[in-house]
């Protein structure tokens, strides 16, 4: 009987220490697989948050080669500046500004007269659309386009397969339109951005008693309301003239530039030519 009791004890104990080592053991290998994790989680990098920083752009003379050309692209004529720039504060670069745009230039410029025909059967100017594209994408970087008309300046006959010009009455006595004056250039990595005062105007041929003269009246905002400079010119000023006569005047504080509203164009470059990406009203 007492070996019984002893046996019994002595079967207890044994497996209290097995039970015991089991638990030291196990609480042992979980302490260390946590350190492991701790060491582990100390060792990953912390993702810190970037920040971008923005490019800062180089500027450029707005009367270099490159000021030049780019100038050139969003010069608008007398005639068509009014509807160009309506359009732009609309809607942006759209379909009816790339078409204005580039009628704008064929009439205007040397280079694209030859793209403006006539038809004596029907009596009309018209421009065919091989010829459209090509000046579209000469100026724009999305040179493509889905609508085909403008309201009272343009219309696609499909029977001839060509853009009509739609013939406009010229004013004889008086002219408005708007006139934008280039007068920063920055130039990024992947773009160049150009700002312009924009000013509009009204052109009187004033009849005096010896000779003419043309009385430029230039305004701060669209309705007219505000005059920001007025001066008779000599009848032979010309368009041309325009650009820069208005920078003097900024330039000499004639005119206050903080008070004209201003425009950004943005250009990207493709084929070592730039072209208009982009317009955004500032002010």
């Amino acid at each position: 009987m007492r070996n019984k009791t002893i046996t019994i004890v002595c079967t207890i104990l044994i497996l209290s220490a097995v039970i015991c080592f089991g638990y030291i053991a196990i609480n042992s290998k979980v302490k260390e697989n946590k350190k492991a994790e701790e060491k582990t989680e100390e060792n990953v990098p912390v993702n810190e948050e970037v920040v971008e920083r923005e490019e800062r752009g180089q500027n450029i003379n707005v009367n270099s080669r490159i000021g030049i050309q780019l100038k050139e692209l969003i010069k608008y004529s007398e005639i068509y500046s009014s509807d160009i720039t309506n359009e732009l504060d609309r809607n942006g670069i759209s379909d009816k500004v790339k078409l204005l745009s580039t009628l704008d230039k064929i009439y205007r410029k040397e280079e694209y007269k030859q793209y403006l025909q006539y038809s004596e059967e029907s009596n009309n100017s018209y421009i065919l659309p091989e010829d459209m594209n090509t000046v579209i994408s000469q100026t724009f970087a999305d040179s493509t386009i889905s609508e085909k008309q403008v309201e009272d300046i343009l219309s696609f006959d499909e029977s001839t397969n060509s853009y009509v010009i739609i013939p406009r009455g010229f004013a004889t006595g008086s002219i408005g339109y708007v006139l934008e004056t280039p007068y920063k250039v920055t130039e990024y990595s992947d773009r160049i951005e150009m700002l312009a005062y924009r000013l509009y105007v009204t052109k009187d041929i004033a009849m005096e008693s010896i000779e003419s003269s043309i009385k430029i009246s230039l305004y701060y905002d669209k309705a007219k309301s505000t005059m920001a400079f007025s001066e008779a010119k000599d009848i032979n000023f010309l368009e041309a003239d325009e650009i820069e006569y208005v920078k003097s005047l900024i330039d000499e504080k004639k005119i206050d530039s903080s008070s004209l509203e201003t425009v950004k164009y943005t250009f990207t470059k493709t084929d070592s030519k730039y072209r208009v990406s982009k317009f955004e009203k500032q002010k």
